[in-house]
């Protein structure tokens, strides 16, 4: 891990402008504030151009802010990357109630600020223009793509989600040039979902994944980034915050979605509805006379 606030401080010191040095100090005084904020809003705080802050961050060896942003959001842990104790077996189910919930909220908190609402908005007319959806997951976050298929199947878009790993593997493959992928890691790092990704590269499908907030593999090889704040540990006694944080970003995409085709997808839900209350009230009826049945014998 880099260690960019000694950097920016080396290059304080040593190498910066007038113009630089006022930058670097206001990033140097409030490091986790400076990191909830884009270029525009960070340079504009720093009193220089966006153009400046780009340069500072080139010069410490950065390709450009989101790469420096990243990387200072690992050093000083912005996302709070610990082992939690809400399995601590001394906590009473009070305490461990409220630190579970607590975590929660913090996830959903932190997906808010590490939204970037462009890459949101041109994932969302991907979508809409994809006549065919491929979605990718594995363990916990196999769940958070079901999910996703769910919703994409209410409103009749077509979408392609295999729980086993070797019939992925084999979608992956048969992935078309512009075919729009989503992938959901949390590490960003599991061998298979790289294999995945590299395979919808191959292919030229275009792909957004979902995962935590660092510099990881899965990031390197999208087309787009969803990203989730990094909370959990590796090793986890299971998916809770994570989980959510990656609910939380499929549902804003579908929500957003949503926004934007509401005539044609607001009757197709209400469709989907109506067709499941009609079998919900079959069911219901059906339960009563064999209940009435049993009675009778």
């Amino acid at each position: 891990m880099r260690k960019v606030t000694a950097e920016l401080r080396n290059y304080l010191s040593e190498q910066a402008t007038e113009t630089e040095k006022q930058m670097i100090t206001t990033i140097l005084r409030q490091p986790k504030k400076a990191i909830e904020m884009n270029v525009r809003q960070l340079s504009a705080s720093g009193y220089c151009s966006s153009a400046t802050l780009v340069r500072i961050c080139q010069k410490l060896g950065f390709k450009g802010y989101s790469d420096f942003r990243l990387a200072l959001c690992e050093e000083i842990g912005y996302q709070n990357s610990r082992r939690f104790s809400n399995y601590d077996e001394k906590l009473d189910s009070i305490t461990m109630v409220s630190e579970i919930l607590k975590e929660s909220i913090n996830a959903l908190r932190q997906v808010w600020k590490l939204m970037d609402y462009d890459i949101l908005d041109t994932v969302v007319t991907r979508l809409s223009k994809s006549s065919l959806v491929h979605l990718y997951g594995i363990g916990a976050s196999y769940l958070v793509m079901e999910d996703f298929m769910q919703k994409l199947t209410r409103i009749q878009k077509p979408a392609l989600l295999f729980h086993d790993l070797h019939l992925q593997l084999v979608d992956a493959g048969n992935v078309k040039t512009g075919e729009l992928c989503f992938m959901a890691s949390y590490t960003g790092q599991t061998e298979e979902m790289i294999r995945l990704a590299r395979m919808v590269h191959e292919n030229r499908g275009v792909l957004v994944v979902i995962t935590q907030y660092s510099f990881n593999e899965l990031s390197r090889l999208a087309d787009y980034v969803l990203y989730v704040p990094r909370i959990e540990e590796e090793v986890r006694v299971g998916a809770g915050s994570s989980r959510i944080s990656m609910l939380a970003v499929v549902d804003i995409v579908y929500q957003r979605f949503l926004a934007s085709h509401y005539e044609e997808d607001y009757e197709r839900i209400l469709k989907s509805s109506q067709t499941l209350e009609k079998v919900k009230v079959e069911f219901d009826d059906r339960k009563k006379e064999e209940d009435i049945l049993t009675n009778d014998l």
